[in-house]
């Protein structure tokens, strides 16, 4: 009877058990080689769209350039008088004036040497003043609107010069006179006035609201904290942003060298310090810079209102945090480039205050409030993973250890497996002697 030869093979007993382990070994070794293990998995609970600029629907004022043609300022006994129809056409039209018309109509900041070298050329133009408030009157009626009232006022420009104007919405309170103020509005004409002080040639603006205004400030270059300790967000529902502190902080970004090393030095964001910052407590790291790695929500860009920064849009972006639901960042500017919801992004902030708003609704109807860490940050970023140079030596380095194992195991399988079956053959070799010498 012939020998039956039995054939090696790697699967079979404990080399099989030791042959599979390698090879899961080899596998992950080369899976890091290779770099598909994720390093950010994402929720998928946020559907992905492109995200776009809201721009509000601007109904531009009805200007009618008929009528503005009534106005006459060229003698001094014309910029005594106030047309009636003119001015009250104009106080009709800036109750069209939304954020966005004005600027749309190409807003200028105004120039009063200008306006007085051709008045007729600017009659109904869009200007813009600022200076300390001289004169503020009570609101008198508009003859024949119940809606608004008029207020006028004088503003005493920093090169001393003088703007009349006249506004429909109320007057805040703290805008009272010696504070600075900036006013936004069409030119009506120039105009004279004799009391309580002389004034001549004062180009009289007619605008929706008086605004507050501020005088530009010199670039901030060290954090002065103590701008941060006046933000009052231990409230209820802290809505308000601290306007001092906002702009101290987003000037002192502005003007940082974020080099390699500034980046660095930013600390990840982690659960204990979003606790910290939502308890609004003493130790909350105001000012302190982050590194925030997040899905993307929502983001929206709206014009600035008045800033002594010269910012002319803001953009705020929601994102998702692992150790946060939510987290609201403002970017001075535009966003720029194609962004989506669930897009993983990266900004490096400085946490400024705890913050609240209402977002929508829930599936019952009811309207979702939330209380989230607001940050302050000049640019939001893709995330990408960033690649070392040395990482193709790497790779390769670990793919020959993966080589060299599955070489070695397979080696040592082979060679273990033939000195096994030659062990068998010699065993059952014997016995087939054995039995041959008992038959003889």
């Amino acid at each position: 009877m012939a020998k039956k030869i039995q054939k090696a093979s790697l699967f079979q007993g404990r080399e099989g058990l030791r042959f599979a382990v390698m090879i899961l070994m080899a596998v992950v070794v080369a899976a890091i080689a290779l770099g598909t293990l994720d390093t950010f998995t994402t929720t998928g609970k946020v559907e992905p769209k492109v995200i776009e600029p809201v721009v509000p629907d601007i109904t531009l004022p009805p200007l009618d350039k008929k009528i503005l043609a009534e106005a006459k300022d060229s003698t001094p006994i014309q910029r005594l008088e106030t047309e009636a129809s003119v001015y009250e056409h104009l106080l009709a039209c800036a109750a069209y004036i939304v954020p966005g018309s004005l600027q749309a109509m190409g807003l200028q900041e105004g120039s009063i040497a200008a306006l007085r070298a051709d008045s007729d050329k600017w009659r109904g133009k869009p200007v813009a003043f600022e200076g300390r408030i001289v004169d503020l009157r009570t609101p008198t009626a508009i003859p024949g609107v119940d809606v608004w009232k008029k207020t006028e006022g004088m503003l005493e420009t920093d090169e001393g010069e003088h703007v009349f104007f006249a506004v429909l919405d109320k007057v805040p309170a703290d805008l009272s006179p010696g504070k600075y103020a900036r006013i936004e509005g069409f030119f009506y004409k120039l105009r004279d006035f004799k009391f309580p002080n002389r004034y001549d040639k004062v180009p009289h603006i007619v605008g929706f609201a008086l605004r507050p205004a501020f005088h530009k400030f010199e670039p901030v270059k060290e954090l002065d904290k103590t701008y941060l300790s006046t933000i009052q967000d231990n409230v209820e529902t802290p809505s308000e942003i601290d306007t001092n502190a906002l702009y101290h902080v987003t000037s002192w970004l502005e003007n940082q060298t974020m080099d390699t090393a500034w980046y660095e030095a930013a600390k990840d964001l982690d659960r204990k310090d979003v606790e910290s910052m939502l308890s609004a407590s003493s130790d909350s790291p105001r000012g302190q810079v982050f590194r925030v790695l997040a899905e993307l929500y929502d983001a929206q860009t709206r014009l600035a209102e008045p800033n002594p920064l010269g910012i002319t849009h803001w953009t705020r972006a929601w994102v998702k945090h692992s150790d946060q639901e939510t987290i609201q960042v403002n970017i001075p500017g535009r966003l720029e480039g194609e962004w989506h919801t669930g897009d993983v992004v990266v900004f490096y902030g400085a946490f400024l205050q705890r913050y609240w708003y209402e977002s929508g609704f829930d599936d019952s109807g009811m309207r979702i409030q939330r209380i989230v860490p607001l940050f302050v940050a000049t640019k939001l970023f893709h995330w990408q993973f960033k690649e070392n140079p040395a990482n193709l030596w790497i790779r390769l380095a670990l793919l020959a250890i993966a080589v060299l194992l599955i070489a070695a195991f397979s080696f040592l399988v082979f060679r273990d497996r033939k000195a096994e079956q030659e062990v068998r053959d010699r065993l059952i070799e014997n016995r087939r002697r054995k039995r041959k010498q008992q038959r003889t």
